[in-house]
């Protein structure tokens, strides 16, 4: 199936909208479609191994929110070609109770990269296109497309990191996956800071996008780094 995506191209001079079919994902980012490329999770997971190195050498590395890679790259490595973050991210508005270590300088503060945002608050719209909107290429991911994917969550809105994956399969044949566990270990739910699960499982269901991404590891669709 073909999802037609909606989304919000923001620039410096004005913010215009143009329907895209996925299959343009690629060169609106300008990735080659034959790009290899991978998704850096946050689970504490990820200082288990050095993976850095092996990171770094992909064309295409997604990260999510917060997740820096100062100080941590010879785990996660430094490389950032797409991030997705949610709203209260974009907006500088986390509660500190979810993201201890959070700030609102984090994303202005980082290196010029694509961002790709998945709000509907209008608060956060706000004040993240007030602090970025002169330093990242600012993408803005159609609510329609977040209620597509929920589709496979019934009941519960999807993690980050399950959209973005759901995004980049309608792109790309393979993709990497890193540092995703599905809370199901004892591993930190982030690797830069402690918070417990319970302040930032908000209704996701954990259950239902294991059981799709085994299956998608079955078929040979993604491939799942431990």
């Amino acid at each position: 199936m073909i999802l037609i995506i909606l989304i919000m191209i923001v620039n410096f001079n004005n913010i215009t909208i143009k329907p895209f079919l996925t299959s343009t994902y690629p060169k609106m980012f300008n990735l080659p479609s034959i790009s290899r490329v991978c998704l850096v999770g946050n689970s504490g997971l990820m200082l288990e191994k050095e993976w850095g190195e092996e990171i770094d050498k992909y064309d295409v590395v997604i990260r999510f929110n917060h997740a820096p890679t100062h100080n941590f790259e010879k785990y996660v490595g430094s490389k950032t070609t797409l991030r997705l973050v949610n709203g209260h991210c974009f907006g500088g508005l986390t509660n500190p109770q979810r993201n201890p270590t959070a700030n609102s300088n984090f994303l202005p503060s980082l290196p010029s990269q694509d961002i790709i945002c998945k709000t509907w608050n209008t608060e956060e719209f706000m004040k993240g296109i007030f602090n970025n909107i002169n330093k990242h290429n600012l993408f803005f991911i159609n609510p329609q497309f977040v209620i597509e994917v929920s589709k496979y969550t019934p009941g519960q809105e999807p993690t980050a990191g399950f959209i973005m994956l759901m995004l980049m399969l309608s792109c790309f044949n393979k993709i990497n996956m890193y540092g995703f566990t599905f809370w199901e270990d004892d591993y930190d739910y982030h690797y830069f800071e402690k918070v417990p699960l319970a302040a930032n499982d908000l209704g996701h269901n954990f259950n239902s996008e294991k059981e799709i991404v085994t299956q998608l590891e079955q078929e040979e669709k993604i491939k799942i780094f431990k």
